[in-house]
C-alpha cells in the first residue's frame, strides 16, 4: 500500500498519509470544522429550496375570474368581456356536477397508502371550461363531442402513511376506455345514467389544483349540457396577453362591474404579483444568509488549516533538515490538505443529506414522487468547496514557512 503510494504520489504523498495517522487528534479537529461548514451550508441552500416548494408562486393558470350573483352569463355579456384589448381568451365554466364512477378491479390505481375506490364505485367530478378549453389539452373538439368524450384528471394528492402528502393516480383509465356514470337511486345504491367514453389522460387539470379525492372529467359544452340538462354558466376565467395593460384590464372590468353590479371580480394576476414579489424576497433573504454561512466557514476552514500549518513549523524544518527538499516538503502539505478536504467533503455530504433528511419528513408539503430526493447539488458545491478552500488555504502559510530560516524553525524562534 505505502510501495503503491510512492509510485503514485511519491515520498510526499506517503508522508502525507503516515502524518494524518499519526496525529489523530489535530487530524480530527480539522476535519470536523470543515464537515460543520459543509453541512451548514448544504442544510441552509436545501432549506431554501424546500421552503419555495412549501410556498410556491401562485400560478393560476389565468389571471381574472367573474362570478355572477344571477348564476350564468349572457352571450353578450360574455362577448363584451372577450373584446376587451389585452383579454385573449374568456372560459365559461359550467358548475360541477359529481356522480359515482364504476371502476373495476383492474382500473384501480397506484395508490396503497389509501383506497379511494369504494364498492367499486370513486367520486368523479363533470366539468366544462368551455369547447376553447380543449385546446390546451391539445384535443380536437370534433373527436369527443359526439362520443360522450371526455378529458380525464386521475390523480389525487393525499395523505401516505408517514404522514406526507404525495400524489398518485386513484385510478387507472387509459385512453379508449368507457366509465359508467351512475347516480344514487331511490333505494340509495348506485343506478348506472350514462356513459363517458375517455379520449385522453392528463396529469393535471389546466385550473384545478391539487385533486383530492375525485377524479375529474373535462368535458365540451355540448356533452356537459346533454348530460346535466343544464347550461347555465357558473364563472368566467379570463386570461391575458402577457404584455397586456392590466391596470387598463381591471378598469374596464371595474367599469363592467359597475353596469351589472352583480358581478364579483377576482384579480389573481396582482395575487400573482404579491407572490412574485414575495419569492423574490425570500430568495434574496435565503441566498444572503446562504452566502454569509459560506463566508463564515470558508474563513472558519482558513483560519484552522492555516493555524494548524504555522504551528507545525518545527515539524517541517526537522524533515526538510534529515533530507527532504522544500518540494517535497510543500507537495506533503498541499496533499494532507486535499485529503483533508476530500474527507471533510465525503462526512459533510453524508451528515448534510441526513439533516436534509429530517427537514423534507418535517417540513415538505408535497412530495410529488414519493421518494426523497438527495439534493446533489448542494452536495457537490459543498464538497469541491470543501477541497478548494482546503488547498487554497495552505498556500498563505506555506509561502510563510518557505520564506524562514530552517535552524530558527526548529528552535521555533519567530
Amino acid at each position: 500500500r505505502a510501495g503503491f503510494l510512492i509510485k503514485v504520489f511519491g515520498i510526499s504523498g506517503t508522508m502525507a498519509r503516515k502524518n494524518m495517522k499519526r496525529n489523530k487528534k489535530r487530524f480530527r479537529i480539522t476535519v470536523f470544522s470543515i464537515v460543520i461548514s459543509s453541512v451548514l451550508f448544504i442544510v441552509f441552500n436545501s432549506l431554501f429550496d424546500f421552503t419555495m416548494y412549501v410556498n410556491p408562486n401562485a400560478e393560476m393558470g389565468f389571471d381574472y375570474l367573474i362570478t355572477s350573483a344571477t348564476g350564468t352569463f349572457e352571450k353578450d355579456e360574455i362577448q363584451r368581456i372577450s373584446d376587451i384589448q389585452g383579454v385573449t381568451k374568456v372560459y365559461p365554466k359550467r358548475n360541477p356536477v359529481h356522480y359515482q364512477a364504476s371502476v373495476p378491479e383492474d382500473k384501480k390505481g397506484n395508490i396503497k397508502d389509501y383506497d379511494f375506490v369504494s364498492n367499486g364505485y370513486v367520486n368523479l367530478q363533470l366539468i366544462s371550461y368551455g369547447d376553447t378549453s380543449l385546446e390546451e389539452f391539445n384535443v380536437d373538439i370534433s373527436d369527443i363531442k359526439d362520443k360522450n368524450g371526455c378529458v380525464l384528471i386521475q390523480r389525487n394528492v393525499y395523505l401516505s402513511s408517514r404522514n406526507k402528502y404525495m400524489s398518485g393516480d386513484i385510478t387507472s383509465f387509459k385512453s379508449g376506455d368507457i366509465i359508467s356514470l351512475n347516480t344514487w337511486g331511490e333505494s340509495g345504491n348506485p343506478v348506472h345514467f350514462k356513459d363517458l367514453y375517455v379520449h385522453s389522460v392528463r396529469d393535471e387539470d389546466i385550473f384545478s389544483k391539487d385533486i383530492i379525492g375525485r377524479i375529474i372529467a373535462v368535458v365540451p359544452e355540448k356533452v356537459y349540457e346533454d348530460i346535466t340538462g343544464d347550461s347555465s354558466i357558473q364563472q368566467l376565467i379570463i386570461s391575458v396577453d402577457e404584455n397586456a395593460d392590466k391596470e387598463s384590464i381591471m378598469k374596464d372590468l371595474k367599469e363592467l362591474n359597475d353596469e351589472y353590479p352583480w358581478y364579483n371580480i377576482v384579480d389573481f394576476s396582482a395575487e400573482e404579483k404579491r407572490n412574485r414579489e414575495f419569492s423574490l424576497q425570500l430568495f434574496v433573504f435565503f441566498y444572503g444568509f446562504v452566502a454569509a454561512i459560506t463566508l463564515i466557514g470558508s474563513l472558519n476552514i482558513i483560519n484552522t488549516i492555516s493555524t494548524s500549518i504555522i504551528q507545525r513549523r518545527r515539524e517541517f524544518a526537522t524533515l526538510k533538515a534529515v533530507g527532504m527538499s522544500q518540494s517535497q516538503v510543500s507537495k506533503m502539505i498541499i496533499y494532507e490538505t486535499i485529503m483533508q478536504g476530500i474527507k471533510s467533503g465525503i462526512l459533510g455530504g453524508i451528515f448534510g443529506t441526513v439533516l436534509v433528511y429530517v427537514l423534507d419528513n418535517l417540513f415538505r408539503n408535497i412530495d410529488t414522487t414519493g421518494v426523497f430526493q438527495i439534493p446533489w447539488n448542494s452536495i457537490l458545491i459543498a464538497f469541491t468547496g470543501a477541497v478548494l478552500i482546503s488547498l487554497l488555504s495552505s498556500l498563505a502559510p506555506l509561502k510563510k514557512i518557505k520564506s524562514q530560516d530552517i535552524v530558527s524553525n526548529i528552535r521555533n524562534i519567530d
